[in-house]
């Protein structure tokens, strides 16, 4: 019978604005907690980092998860295209990592990280 993944996957990071003061700060603890920074959205009382896109994962699965003072990580069951199993997950090709336009010029890059548009996510070239 074939393994089915059950665990979950981060989807999000929300960290708090009691805790991190600034943008800054939070910007620190992402970047030093391995997580990607494609942008945060600001709420008035936390900052949002996504880390994949909502489209990935299953519906009904989601969990927020409070891992230190301040930090919480939101988390849900990845789709079945989605699934990091080898070669289930689908991936970016060097070819497809480029502009919205798509006429051959490099894509965008934000804070060392390429967007790809076939997992519609900011990764790692």
């Amino acid at each position: 019978m074939p393994h089915k993944p059950t665990s979950l996957v981060t989807q999000s990071v929300v960290l708090s604005k009691d805790r991190f003061k600034t943008k800054r700060a939070a910007d620190v603890w992402i970047r030093r907690n391995d997580f990607v920074n494609p942008g945060v959205d600001e709420t008035p009382n936390t900052w949002r980092y996504r880390q994949r896109d909502p489209s990935h994962f299953r519906p009904r699965t989601y969990a927020t998860f409070e891992v230190s003072d301040g930090v919480q990580l939101v988390s849900a069951k990845l789709r079945r295209p989605y699934l990091s199993n080898p070669g289930a997950a689908k991936s970016c090709p060097p070819e497809a990592q480029r502009g919205p336009i798509g006429r051959g010029k490099p894509g965008p890059v934000r804070n060392g990280l390429v967007y790809c548009p076939i997992m519609k996510q900011w990764r790692k070239p």
